[in-house]
């Protein structure tokens, strides 16, 4: 079965909620504040990280990380989650 992975910036409830939608097809990762161009100026990063349990922003591999663990073998139990990639947010 394909699998779809939706990568949201919205509110947790958004995200299970399409969790929860999809639970058939995939799943919903709800990213944190993530060092990358989306953030606009390199400051923001530090600005954000005294927010985040974790004191960091996360980075777009460890996004990736946790998206090639839930499509791969290891997931193959895993539907309708939302994985929550935010540092402890």
């Amino acid at each position: 079965m394909d699998k779809t992975v939706l990568i949201t910036g919205a509110s947790r409830g958004i995200g299970a909620a399409t969790a929860l939608l999809a639970a058939r097809q995939g799943y919903a990762v709800a990213k944190g504040a993530i060092d990358t161009f989306t953030l606009g100026l390199p400051h923001r990063a530090r600005d954000l990280a005294p927010q985040v349990p974790m004191q960091r922003a996360g980075s777009a591999e460890e996004v990736a990380e946790a998206i090639v663990w839930l499509l791969g073998a290891q997931a193959s139990y895993t539907t309708g989650a939302l994985l929550d990639v935010a540092g402890g947010r």
